[in-house]
């Protein structure tokens, strides 16, 4: 079983969560749009890797980091 890494970020307002894939063209990255608004729980976080194909393995957890520009 490989491990892969699930990121967000805030694009023009809207919450993007996607998986980085090594290896792939990032526009072949998959990904899920949540809209504007709050921030998205770690529930529907998790309910959109599931979605995806993706679940948490033992030990993950989300971590906040914030870059600026």
């Amino acid at each position: 079983m490989s491990g892969h890494t699930a990121q967000m970020s805030s694009r023009d307002g809207r919450w993007v969560l996607y998986v980085a894939l090594l290896g792939v063209p990032v526009s072949q990255w998959p990904e899920h749009d949540f809209g504007t608004g709050n921030v998205p729980t770690p529930a529907e976080r998790s309910r959109v890797l599931t979605g995806l194909g993706f679940v948490f393995t033992g030990g993950a957890e989300w971590a906040w980091t914030e870059y600026g520009m």
